[in-house]
Parts: structure tokens; C-alpha cells; sequence
């Protein structure tokens, strides 16, 4: 058969783009499943904002057994910028850990449920966890193969770098649709997600005082084999438009862009 839909296979690669996000774009397979891989991104890019301009690696770990599953990701910048310590990041410095701790409740080619719970620490910063977020991801999958929609919903427990800080108590949530198709050797994915959020978040993410929708993500990704068993590379861009005319003119006022483009190209392994 020339084609065939990713959604129901298990062997491709997938992988998001590895920025934190409210839904979880990336294609999850149970009961049991692992992978680890390694990107180049033009910048890093967390949780509605920009954490570093330029070149940064990104490396994710993702082991799943009986269907629990456990996701490491890490950021370190290979390109800092000079000046004044406070406000730069250095080369080789460390600017997020994020763990994730999820369940895979499963109806095979129907709907998936993913509980969860992470954590996301930015060393450069002040080394505390920003976000502690307890939610859950739910993707349904249309009578048209490959093609799915999707919600999710998170709270954020506590904020530690700002112990003085009232409102860290987030709402994010967010809706989207995700599409895969392969025409060997090439996989390709594809999503949309519209992500909104309380107003604490739009604070300490654009510094308006907005709630409601924060950002209109697009996605793509191209990957194909490489020559070593159970290898990949792989092509990906997303975009990040913020759909709240507060946010951008906030944005523009510290001198932040309206919108991001995040381009990463890579490898990963998976174990069959």
C-alpha cells in the first residue's frame, strides 16, 4: 500500500515541537513505548514566551510501560548574547527542565485520555519551579483516517521563584486538530491549536491584563528514515500568533515580537 495514516502507526516518528504548551501535539502509543532524541531550534520558546533569541538544543527522553509514561526535556543555549549577567544567558547555560508524568487511557482508534502532571524549572532564572501544572489531553479521532481534534485543560498548583507573588494559579486550556500521513519514505504531521488562559497567565506571560485567548499555534513536520535501524530525522516549524490585541500591543511595548516562528531540525531514536 503507497499510503498509509500515521495516527494508527506506531514505529513513526512524531515528536512536537518541544515547546511547553497546553496540548500535547505528539502522537502517544501504549501500553509501552521508548524513544530519545536530540534538536537544533532557532530559539527557545516557553509557555507563551520568548526565553532565548538564538540557537538552542533541545534533548527529550520518553519511556512509556504499561502505559504510564514519564517525558524529559531539556533546553541549553549553544549561542548566548553578551552583556550584563542579569539579563543574558550565557553559552552552555541550562534554561529548562520540564518533567512530565502522564496516563494513557486508550480506545483503540477512537479517543485517547492522558491525565497528567508536570513541572518546568528554568535554571537560568532562579533555578525554582515556574509551573506545577495538574490537567488532562483528550484526542478523538475522526471517521477520516489520520485526522484528529483534541482539547486539554491545566491548573497550575504553586509558582516557587515568587513566593511573593498572588496569582499564580493559572487556568490554560486549549483546542486543536492534529493530521498524519505517510507516502514512504516521507511521514508527515500537521497541527492547529487555539490556546487560552487566565488572566494571571496573560500577566506573567505578555504582561497584559487579559484573559481568554493567548496564542494560534501552526505546525509542521517532515520526517524520513535514516540509514541506522529504528532512526529518523526530521524538519519542523511552528508558529505562535497571539490573537489578543492587549497581548500584542504589551508585546510591542517591551519590546517583544506579536509573533514567533520556531524552526528545529534533528534525529530520534525509537525502539520498535
Amino acid at each position: 500500500m503507497k499510503s498509509k495514516i500515521l495516527g494508527l502507526a506506531c514505529f513513526a516518528s512524531l515528536a512536537a515541537l518541544g515547546t511547553a504548551q497546553a496540548l500535547e501535539t505528539e502522537l502517544q502509543v501504549g501500553p509501552d513505548e521508548f524513544r530519545v532524541g536530540g534538536e537544533l531550534l532557532n530559539k527557545h520558546y516557553s509557555h507563551g514566551r520568548v526565553i532565548h533569541q538564538d540557537v538552542t538544543s533541545h534533548g527529550s527522553l520518553d519511556f512509556r510501560w504499561y502505559d504510564v509514561g514519564i517525558h524529559l526535556d531539556g533546553y541549553i543555549v549553544l549561542d548566548g548574547a553578551p552583556g550584563p549577567r542579569d539579563t543574558v544567558i550565557n553559552d552552555f547555560e541550562m534554561t529548562e527542565v520540564t518533567g512530565r508524568l502522564d496516563y494513557l487511557f486508550e480506545v483503540e482508534n477512537y479517543v485517547q485520555i492522558l491525565p497528567f502532571v508536570e513541572s518546568t524549572i528554568y535554571p537560568y532564572s532562579q533555578g525554582a519551579s515556574k509551573f506545577n501544572w495538574v490537567g488532562a489531553d483528550v484526542w478523538y479521532m475522526l471517521p477520516w483516517e489520520g485526522i484528529e481534534v483534541g482539547g486539554s485543560a491545566q491548573y497550575n498548583v504553586s509558582d516557587n521563584t515568587e513566593p511573593e507573588i498572588r496569582h499564580d494559579n493559572h487556568w490554560l486550556g486549549s483546542i486543536g486538530s492534529r493530521q498524519f500521513y505517510q507516502d514512504a519514505p516521507i511521514d508527515l504531521a500537521f497541527w492547529q491549536v487555539v490556546n487560552m488562559a487566565s488572566r494571571s497567565y496573560h500577566e506573567i506571560t505578555t504582561g497584559a491584563d487579559k484573559q481568554g485567548a493567548t496564542t494560534l499555534d501552526l505546525g509542521a513536520k517532515l520526517t524520513m528514515p535514516l540509514p541506522w535501524h529504528e532512526t529518523w530525522a526530521f524538519l519542523k516549524a511552528e508558529g505562535h500568533f497571539y490573537i489578543n490585541s492587549e497581548d500584542r500591543q504589551s508585546l510591542e511595548a517591551t519590546g517583544g515580537d506579536k509573533n514567533e516562528l520556531v524552526i528545529g531540525i534533528g534525529f530520534e531514536y525509537r525502539a520498535e
